[in-house]
């Protein structure tokens, strides 16, 4: 058990060294992206401004894509990753903001076109687990409608 753990504490300590080394660290570690969301649901406007925040994490490594740099991303007033719209029961809305690393400008096949805003929802399941889906069909069922949204554009990160 002693020798496991050693042995563990050693890989670990080691693979993070190594990783440091082998993944270029980001110039820009911090980002604050203002935002702008309008949408209707139920007939009600409601209009959302507020901040995403993304912060570099460190590095970490799987076996499916090797090495790559950790990012953290929330909006500010909720420390969330997205915009709730509505709880229904075990269901969560929210319109997603976007991801850390694509403001970031950390992307591995850069997008041609801005972020999309969609709806996802988050579904507690009774063996406890949750289910995460992304729904177009969500904005005809919970009759929400996208009216207009502004977001910041991702900066231009250098790696080294």
């Amino acid at each position: 058990m002693i020798i496991g753990f050693s042995w563990r504490t050693i890989f670990t300590i080691g693979g993070n060294i190594l990783l440091s080394f082998s993944v270029p660290t980001p110039e820009i570690m911090h980002g604050e992206f203002p935002f702008r969301l309008e949408y209707t649901i139920d007939g009600k406007t409601i209009v959302v401004e507020d901040v995403f925040i993304a912060e570099f994490q460190g590095f970490s490594w799987n076996f499916g894509i090797g090495g790559h740099r950790r990012w953290n991303g929330y909006v500010l007033s909720t420390k969330t990753r997205g915009v709730y719209v509505l709880s229904d029961g075990n269901r969560r809305i929210y319109f997603t903001v976007g991801t850390a690393n694509y403001y970031m400008g950390d992307l591995w096949r850069p997008f041609e076109e801005p972020f999309v805003p969609g709806l996802i929802m988050h579904e507690l399941r009774e063996s406890g687990g949750t289910l995460t889906s992304w729904r177009e069909e969500l904005f005809e069922q919970y009759d929400i409608e996208l009216i207009s949204w502004e977001l910041s554009p991702p900066i231009v990160n250098s790696f080294r």
